[in-house]
């Protein structure tokens, strides 16, 4: 029977015989009773009782410290919502929780609503009996003084082993195999760690082709996987392989048979450090220009930069077409920078750039002078000179002088006003000419490829690139690249090809 079914009854929580059952198996106790006994025990304690039981909650591997636990929630939410459930079976009181003043409020909460818990193994059920509600809360304060002196114990525990060199759980460190809890070294995998060093330190290999080299000899990880850079990065950072033993980000010491030298472990560190400054540096300064612009041709969607390791361990950058539904295209990142700028550099001939130069120039003149905000200013200026007139000629055919004179006072304060904010607008629009606009598209066309960093090379791809498209032609997978680019007369596309 399941919770919602029982919200159709009509009993209240002081005549239901309606149960859940609550187990909880603790992180740190080991040998509780696993959570199919301890239901199996809440059952037959039901059964005994003559409850019927029609839910479980159950955590697994939480700690009764912490009230915070999903299935307990779970638990007093169904008991919040339905009121035809009466009791709580747990096989001992501990599995509530091991905090005293936590599990005392909860308790004390459970009994406002009515609700009783039950211990199926404990004598603590009886509200009637004084000798059970005593025996109940000195459980409680036991359980809780037990969590904490266990806690410490644990902790202090682990740290004596560990001073002992000692293994205190978690994976083992490949090259390593536990016996007694002693760290004895695995010659197979020992074999691989000096293997690994060896072609790292001594012969330059690459992460990339040490991880490829071990991956080609079948030589996997402790959990039967493929090495990745990760964890090949990992492996070399790892200093229990010069002996070192490692507790809670402290090094308590050489307690370990070792399995590489110092003086190889300490070239490795270097290089290591060598190899993430190269990283960082090229990852600062570097560039993607044609990001956005880029288009594989056979899917559409965007190509990306990104940058992998040689043999060599030098870095090298390509643009990679994004999607994952077929194989991707990859183009070297410089060869088809430099391409796209020098095909974009031969379309600015002198023909061109004065035609461009005549059209911007035309254009924005028509923006400047079809401004709204000057055109407003200049059409309430010339009205504010217009009422000033009307108001002068008032003034000579005799009208009455006082009231005019204020008000031509008035529109003289507008009109100056209003020219002054006609003169800042004119005075903050850039004064550019033909020439300027040719000198600008003159340095486009000088652009190299050893001015990539460059605004103006920057600012030629922004504005003179529609779009870049990469494509395959015929078997051998060469690179057809169309460079289509923005012309005074529309598009224009430029064909490359690798």
């Amino acid at each position: 029977m399941n919770t919602k079914s029982c919200k159709s009854k009509t009993h209240t929580r002081g005549s239901s015989n309606y149960a859940v059952i609550y187990t909880r198996y603790s992180s740190h106790s080991q040998n509780d009773a696993t959570l199919e006994k301890q239901e199996q025990e809440c059952r037959k304690f039901a059964k005994e009782q003559g409850l019927n039981v029609v839910q479980t909650f159950s955590d697994e591997a939480k700690t009764g410290r912490n009230f915070n636990r999903k299935g307990f929630q779970s638990m007093m939410e169904a008991i919040k919502r339905d009121l035809s459930i009466g009791y709580i079976i747990v096989y001992q009181l501990s599995r509530i929780g091991r905090d005293m003043l936590r599990t005392a409020a909860t308790l004390l909460q459970l009994e406002e609503m009515d609700v009783s818990v039950l211990s199926a193994t404990e004598h603590t059920n009886s509200k009637e009996v004084p000798t059970d509600e005593f025996l109940k809360g000195v459980l409680i304060a036991m359980d809780s003084f037990y969590s904490k002196e266990l806690s410490v114990k644990v902790k202090f525990g682990m740290r004596q082993s560990a001073e002992k060199g000692l293994y205190c759980g978690g994976p083992v460190t490949y090259g390593y195999k536990i016996e007694n809890r002693q760290y004895i070294i695995d010659d197979f995998e020992a074999e691989t760690i000096r293997l690994i060093f060896d072609r790292f330190v001594n012969h330059g290999f690459s992460k990339a082709k040490i991880t490829r080299m071990l991956n080609e000899k079948k030589i996997r990880t402790k959990k039967g996987r493929e090495f990745k850079d990760k964890a090949l990065t990992d492996l070399l950072k790892n200093r229990k392989y010069i002996g070192e033993y490692i507790y809670n980000g402290e090094c308590l010491g050489k307690l370990l048979p070792p399995i590489v030298d110092d003086e190889t472990f300490q070239k490795a560190q270097a290089k290591l450090k060598d190899l993430e400054k190269s990283i960082k540096r090229h990852e600062k300064i570097e560039t993607y220009l044609l990001t956005s612009k880029l288009i594989c041709g056979k899917c559409k969607q965007p190509m990306i930069g990104v940058s992998g390791t040689s043999e060599n361990g030098e870095l090298y950058r390509y643009y990679r077409c994004k999607s994952k539904n077929h194989r991707p295209l990859y183009v070297p990142k410089d060869f088809l920078e430099n391409e796209v700028i020098n095909a974009v550099s031969l379309t600015l001939t002198d023909e061109n750039i004065e035609k461009v130069a005549k059209k911007v120039d035309k254009e924005f003149l028509r923006l400047i002078n079809g401004n709204s905000e000057v055109q407003s200013l200049k059409k309430q200026l010339a009205g504010a000179r217009n009422s000033l007139n009307n108001l002068m000629n008032a003034l000579e055919r005799g009208l009455e002088i006082n009231p005019l004179i204020t008000r031509i006072a008035e529109k003289q304060k507008e009109i100056e006003e209003l020219e002054v904010k006609v003169v800042k607008f004119e005075l903050s629009r850039p004064n550019i000419s033909y020439d300027d606009i040719v000198r600008f598209l003159t340095l486009f066309k000088e652009a190299n490829a050893n001015e990539k960093n460059s605004s103006i090379v920057n600012l030629m791809i922004t504005q003179l690139i529609s779009k870049v498209v990469v494509d395959v032609q015929g078997s051998k997978r060469d690179k057809k690249i169309t460079v289509i680019c923005n012309s005074y007369d529309g598009l224009n596309e430029v064909e490359l090809s690798q």
